[in-house]
């Protein structure tokens, strides 16, 4: 025989219910949520990228949510607001019976609901605690704007009474029977239901008809939600001195079977907490079944706490003076597991509602996955042992959270073009030219992204990210410098030559040492050719030292790795052919140039292609693409200019056509410009200072296939998006460069940079570097 494992307001006496009175209903009536394009209106995740809800918790924290404080507890306005309501949900409720009649339960219970024993109860044999109602009403009392609601208020309870006839006429509790209840179960899983809320238990025996038809549900893929018990009672000493051990270390019969391998992951245990989050003192504790426990409302104090729809006055608490006139059905404040598990089967029903592409398992999962972690260092009166942090014997997984349930889990992930990739991948700035590009089309707003479930959120607003100035690696510079050097000339040929100083390293010694930079000039039957590596060859255009421009094709040190260059004089002009190369980027061209007394000017027209980087960054390789790699058209202008004495000034400007590889990228250009003045400072030093911007996209479009929206059925539905790729900044480099010989043997070099808008993005902080090397020669 099981009992109920729910009671008015202990673990499991026989007190009854505390009524409460009816709370007076607002004017206003209960707000619905606000309509949305998609029927599984979901919200978007926290803080890459905000959820925008289809309308604000606050709408529907209305005097009824309220008056239910486990609605309150549970965080269910939330998943109001994204549209949950429990529609469509079917929840089976085997119990005593549920009034039918009461307020708030009118056209809630399915027509296929039974009594087991109609044919041979009595007219009288009714269950006066109310127990199969107080359930009911957790799970689904209508929003209608008066009494309460339940946890979703539009489900469809599937009422099975179950209990032994005669059994509730008793002073004991209403009791069942195991072939009753297997019987109940069968006849849910026949009726298609999706959850099945079982408060009832028993300590446990070797018969299996209950175990086994809970099973059968489980494989029939329904949920089964079952109270943990209302047992615990700590260890103590009886009158005779000897010692009682705890009781309720762990759940009663059936929900000792959550988490066993026949259960298939569909099978949960709820316990129960107060109005204070604080564990129950009667709640039986998770003990082996802690992978699959949950705890949820289950309890009162002070007027504050569980509320549900119960019998009229007049049949709980007959005879009281206060009792109201009508014969309706009332609200009682009650207490027990059996309480706390219909929290539970109401969440399921929001879940399921809402991402109809989840599994039965999934959905209790996420429950599970997104639960408050429940932490009291305290020893536990019943196991004697703490709560510690994560899943635990006393409070298994934690507090149920429908706010948590209702936000992105795990993983975000959006499908671009047939391919899944992480959402971060795509929203991370591009770097390079195209910097945070993104974002700042707006071309993601209003995609759906899906988490480790396959549920589908809207993102409303892509999250703006600041990126990092492409500063020039001081390490490898500091090694450079304090490397091993040499430079002669003879005539029309000169030569230098550095190689940067090993860094070696005790934890692994074996490291291949870097490869030397050099230079080489000379002239040869009227051509002038320089050629070297880590480098570059002689150019007019002012350039930073210690910010570098991967768009650009510089490396980390400023150089590339091989290049070449031969220039011939062509009447007054000079015509220039060169070639480079750098570790998967090759460019090759011709310039012009011509020069006077005081001034220089050289035009320069160029092909560049790259198989490693996207104009610097990374663009296609996030969109699934093998590879990134463009290819490039340019044309450089270059000149300066002598003011007065050793002063110049020196500048250059430079536009880009440029295709991508493997997407359908269009009408890209890019621009660049560096200004520079260089003085020299009482015939010793020399200062420079330096303004550039490098390479920026300044038009450009690209156009992917992305989903849009989710329909009834849960799935994705794709259209194409045209996405800028502008960026949302431009940044720009100053540096300032300061040189000085202090004697025939010592140089001292300074130079420190600021950048505004990294990356080309406005988000970006202000970011700088300061240089300072002191070198002498012997």
């Amino acid at each position: 025989m099981l009992a109920v494992t729910g009671c008015a307001s202990g673990g499991g006496g026989s007190p009854a219910p505390t009524p409460v009175p009816t709370p007076t209903p607002t004017p206003t009536p209960t707000p619905t949520p606000t309509p949305t394009p998609t029927p599984t209106p979901a919200p978007t995740p926290t803080p890459t990228p905000t959820p925008t809800p289809t309308a604000s918790p606050a709408d529907f924290e209305t005097e009824e949510y309220n008056f239910q404080f486990g609605l309150q507890q549970i965080n269910a306005s939330t998943a109001y607001a994204a549209g949950a309501t429990g529609e469509g949900i079917t929840i089976a409720v085997i119990d005593t019976g549920t009034d039918a009649t009461h307020p708030d339960l009118i056209g809630q219970i399915s027509s296929n609901s039974i009594d087991l024993f109609e044919g041979s109860r009595s007219a009288d044999d009714i269950d006066t605690d109310g127990h199969g109602t107080f359930v009911s009403g957790i799970i689904a009392a209508l929003r209608n704007g008066e009494g309460i609601h339940g946890v979703a208020p539009e489900a469809t309870i599937l009422d099975i009474r179950a209990d032994d006839p005669g059994s509730c006429q008793t002073e004991d509790e209403c009791s069942f029977f195991d072939s009753d209840l297997s019987d109940a179960i069968d006849h849910a899983i026949d009726n298609d239901v999706d959850v099945i809320n079982l408060s009832i238990g028993k300590d446990p025996d070797a018969n299996q008809t209950l175990e086994n038809a809970v099973f059968r549900a489980a494989s029939a893929g329904i949920l089964v939600v079952i109270s943990a018990g209302n047992e615990a009672a700590p260890a103590s000493t009886d009158s005779n001195g000897n010692t009682v051990e705890a009781t309720g270390t762990s759940p009663t019969e059936p929900g000792n079977v959550a988490g066993s391998t026949s259960a298939l992951g569909r099978v949960v245990v709820v316990g129960a907490i107060g109005p204070d989050g604080k564990i129950s003192d009667f709640s039986n504790r998770a003990g082996d079944t802690q992978d699959y426990y949950l705890l949820a409302p289950g309890d009162f104090n002070n007027q504050t706490g569980v509320v549900s729809t119960g019998p009229d006055d007049d049949i709980l608490t007959p005879g009281q003076p206060d009792n109201d006139p009508d014969t309706d059905g009332d609200y009682w404040y009650v207490s027990g597991t059996s309480f706390a598990a219909p929290h539970v089967a109401g969440g399921l029903a929001l879940l399921l509602q809402s991402f109809p592409t989840l599994s039965a398992e999934e959905a209790l999962q996420l429950l599970l996955d997104t639960a408050d972690d429940y932490v009291d260092p305290d020893p536990d009166p019943i196991l004697g042992i703490a709560a510690g942090e994560g899943t635990d014997a006393v409070s298994g997984v934690g507090v149920m959270n429908l706010a948590a349930a209702f936000q992105p889990s795990g993983t975000q992930s959006i499908k671009i073009n047939g391919q899944k990739a992480q959402l971060a991948n795509y929203l991370a700035p591009s770097g390079g030219a195209f910097g945070d590009w993104a974002t700042a089309s707006g071309a993601f707003e209003g995609l759906v992204f899906t988490d480790k479930y396959d549920r589908g959120f809207v993102m409303e607003t892509a999250p703006r990210i600041g990126n990092t100035a492409t500063f020039a690696d001081l390490e490898t510079r500091e090694r450079y410098v304090t490397g091993d050097s040499a430079a002669f000339s003879y005539g029309d040929l000169s030569f230098s030559w550095r190689q940067a100083r090993p860094d070696y390293d005790p934890v692994a010694p074996y490291q291949d040492e870097p490869e030397a930079s050099f230079k080489a000039a000379f002239s040869i039957n009227g051509f002038d050719i320089q050629t070297g590596r880590g480098s570059s060859a002689d150019t007019i255009a002012p350039q930073t030292s210690l910010v570098f421009d991967p768009a650009s094709g510089q490396d980390a040190v400023g150089g590339s790795d091989y290049w070449f260059m031969a220039a011939h004089d062509i009447g007054p002009i000079k015509a220039d052919f060169f070639t480079e190369a750098n570790d998967g980027r090759d460019a090759y061209g011709v310039g012009f140039s011509k020069g006077g007394r005081s001034w220089d000017i050289r035009a320069e027209f160029a092909n560049e292609t790259d198989t490693r980087t996207t104009l610097g960054g990374h663009l296609q390789s996030r969109f699934n693409a093998v590879n990134d790699g463009y290819s490039a058209s340019t044309v450089q202008l270059e000149a300066q200019r002598k003011l007065f004495g050793d002063w110049k000034l020196r500048g250059s400007v430079e536009t880009a056509s440029a295709r991508l590889d493997g997407v359908e990228a269009d009408g890209i250009w890019t621009s660049a410009w560096s200004l520079g003045l260089d003085a020299p400072v009482r015939g010793r030093s020399q200062w420079s200072l330096i303004l550039s911007q490098p390479r920026r996209a300044e038009d450009g479009a690209y156009a992917f296939i992305a989903p849009i929206a989710v329909n009834e059925a849960g799935q994705l539905v794709f259209a194409e998006r045209v996405a800028s790729l502008t960026p949302s900044g431009r940044e720009l480099d100053l540096e300032a460069q300061w040189r000085m010989n202090l004697n025939a043997v010592t140089r001292l070099d300074t130079s420190a940079a600021l950048v505004s808008q990294a990356g080309h993005s406005q988000s970006s902080d202000l970011q700088g570097v300061v240089w300072i090397s002191l070198g002498t020669s012997w």
